[in-house]
């Protein structure tokens, strides 16, 4: 166990610490500085002599903690000094050698430690400006321990004077110190070292819990911008080309959320190739054919310009779930036609199952690749038919995809194919030459035949989802355990035959015949099917999962053609983006926006025009008059009035 300044110098001999070493540090004191705001305590963090390590943990005993002083007549007066019409943002005091002309310029936001501060200001030793005057509360804690998370993440000692006024000239900058430093702790650290207390953050435990899970925050625009180095150094144009590359690449989820990243079957889409298995059929009497997959036949079917029958594959006699489904899908599609203009229904004809091998531990991911725009609608009659209209044969690669495989391996992936003209396999093979150049320990597989033995499983699992979830409805229905019963006459359902369903018959199921080596024997008479057959096809019906466990194994898969609703909204915009950067087209207002350069503030109001010269067409007071001259100049400005002045 160590002193916590010891251990921060050793550090700093050796190489420092990286982003997750700082918190692994910090965190445990946050914590603990937690604990004692809510037992009515401050911490003692007025310097760090209290403070000791242990392993890479900062801590303090809880003995130490302190009683909490509040503000004092000398704080109450700088504040309301602070309250005044202007913000004072710096103040520096230049001071010029008349014999030599040498400037020496001094901010004066670094305070002199042993006078009492005047002004809110930076002081050597970690400590806070409200310390001096007699003021430790949970405000001044949370300073405190901003200025400790500063020093582990930028790798600065605060006892050292100049190196605190390297913190000061770049606290809004800090990737000019750190340029590894994440954007969220930097906006972390910005937070909790305000100088003006009303500013400084005010809630402990949320900035614990963004720290917790930096990774998954979202990060402020300017933050970002910072810390791109040809921002503020390039050109007019370099500038345009940084800022929206970083407001395209905002527009990208990558979490597991996002369906276009990680898709998860759900009842809001329809595993259509899953509802295309005929359940009631043995395994091995399952043609291949009768299962809808992409393949040349399909194409053909949907560049032929004609609506494609789903009564053609779906067997919705026994995929009981289906036809709600189906409804769900086209008011969802309704709807965004509605609301945005545009149908977010997409048909998914391919899968690829791949892993962000740069990640540790690996990440898998299922992600729909080729996306075809269909609409889908239903005919009414005796018997209901449900047709697909491929709006395009123009197929769109998911651009998140896309986006992930340029950012991750420098993978360019076409936009979209033209399925008139070419195929999925000429995607397949660009693609597989593409991964072979940039890692040749991965292997990317074709699944174009259908795996009825695992297709079937799933499906089979969905449909007993479903029937588990449709519980008994009617009158008199009661529940005992998870099992509702009735006695109405009308409703007879008795609670005797619902416990022996449940807890004594077996289940029927044909799931042991893919598991089991050999077929249990048929209750009449069939013959032995013949060897040969039944090893081909066991062979043929192999029972996998849709991945691969072995990252370096990944699958095109054409077996699992879905129709789902995603969310295409702001993938409309990521088009827009690359439109622009590709264009170089230039805007006055999007210029004016990002704007390094101060804007102009001119003080002086216009007057109003004479009355002869205008032309009110309903009365207007002064200030209103003066606006309509102020708009005639052709600027761009903002009134600002109290709340229903319009």
């Amino acid at each position: 166990m160590t002193t916590f300044v010891d251990f921060l110098r050793d550090r700093f001999e050796v190489d420092g610490f990286t982003t997750e070493d700082a918190l692994a540090s910090f965190l445990p004191l946050a914590r603990e500085v937690l604990d004692a705001h809510a037992a009515g305590m401050a911490a003692p963090l007025d310097g760090l002599d209290e403070l000791r390590v242990e392993g890479v943990r900062i801590w303090f005993e809880e003995a130490k903690r302190l009683e909490v002083r509040r503000a004092s007549s000398d704080l109450q007066r700088i504040e309301r000094a602070g309250r005044a019409a202007v913000e004072i943002v710096s103040e520096t005091r230049i001071t010029t050698e008349l014999d030599d002309g040498a400037e020496k310029v001094v901010d004066l936001a670094i305070g002199d430690p042993d006078e009492t501060p005047t002004r809110p200001v930076y002081l050597p030793g970690y400590r806070c400006w409200d310390h001096c005057l007699g003021v430790h509360d949970p405000l001044t804690d949370v300073f405190a321990l901003g200025m400790i998370l500063a020093s582990l993440a930028c790798g600065l000692d605060f006892f050292d004077k100049e190196q605190l006024e390297e913190f000061v000239a770049h606290r809004k900058n800090l990737f000019a110190l750190n340029p590894g430093l994440h954007p969220v702790i930097a906006r972390v650290i910005v937070r909790m070292t305000q100088l003006n207390r009303r500013d400084r953050a005010q809630d402990l435990a949320s900035l614990v819990k963004t720290l917790e899970s930096y990774r998954d925050q979202e990060v402020d625009f300017e933050f970002d911008l910072a810390h791109s180095s040809q921002f503020a150094k390039g050109s007019k144009r370099d500038r345009q080309t940084v800022i929206l590359a970083k407001l395209r690449e905002r527009l990208f989820e990558i979490s597991r959320r996002n369906k276009l990243l990680h898709f998860r079957p759900t009842m809001q889409s329809v595993n259509l190739t899953h509802a295309s298995v005929p359940l009631s059929f043995d395994i091995q009497n399952i043609r291949p054919d009768q299962i809808l997959v992409w393949n040349d036949s399909l194409q053909r079917e949907v560049t032929g310009g004609k609506p494609i029958s789903l009564n053609k594959y779906l067997n919705f006699s026994e995929v009981l779930y289906l036809p709600s489904q189906l409804e769900r899908l086209i008011a969802e599609a309704r709807r965004d036609q509605s609301e945005f203009g545009f149908a977010q229904l997409r048909l998914v004809i391919c899968f690829l199952h791949w892993a962000n091998l740069k990640e540790k531990p690996v990440e898998q991911y299922d992600s729909p690749l080729v996306l075809l725009p269909v609409q889908l609608r239903k005919k009414k009659g005796i018997r209901d038919t449900y047709y697909l209209d491929v709006v395009s044969t123009e197929a769109e690669i998911n651009p998140v995809i896309r986006h992930q495989f340029k950012q991750l391996y420098d993978i360019a992936l076409p936009e979209s194919i033209d399925l008139a003209t070419s195929s999925l396999d000429d995607l397949f093979e660009l693609l597989s030459r593409k991964i072979a150049a940039s890692e040749s320990a991965v292997n990317l597989t074709k699944i174009d035949r259908p795996r009825i033995a695992l297709i079937h499983e799933k499906a089979r699992r969905k449909l007993d989802q479903y029937r588990r979830r449709a519980r008994l409805a009617g009158r008199g229905v009661r529940k005992y355990l998870d099992l509702d019963y009735s006695y109405d006459p009308a409703n007879y359902h008795p609670l005797g035959i619902k416990l022996f369903g449940a807890k004594v018959r077996p289940a029927q199921t044909h799931l042991r015949e893919i598991i089991e080596e050999k077929p249990r024997p048929r209750t009449f008479a069939t013959a032995e099917p013949d060897p040969p057959v039944a090893e081909k096809e066991r062979q043929f019906y192999a029972l996998q999962s849709g991945g691969e466990a072995n990252p370096y194994d990944w699958t095109f898969d054409l077996c699992s053609v879905t129709l789902a609703n995603f969310k295409y909204r702001r993938m409309s915009l990521v088009r827009d983006y690359e439109a622009l950067l590709g264009d170089g087209l230039t805007n006055p207002a999007f210029e004016a926006t990002f704007s390094l350069a101060p804007r102009p503030i001119d003080n002086q109001p216009l007057d109003a025009r004479a009355l002869a010269d205008r032309f009110d067409v309903v009365p207007c007071d002064p200030t209103q008059a003066r606006a309509i001259a102020e708009a005639e100049l052709g600027k761009s400005f903002i009134i600002q009035g109290p709340p229903g002045t319009g």
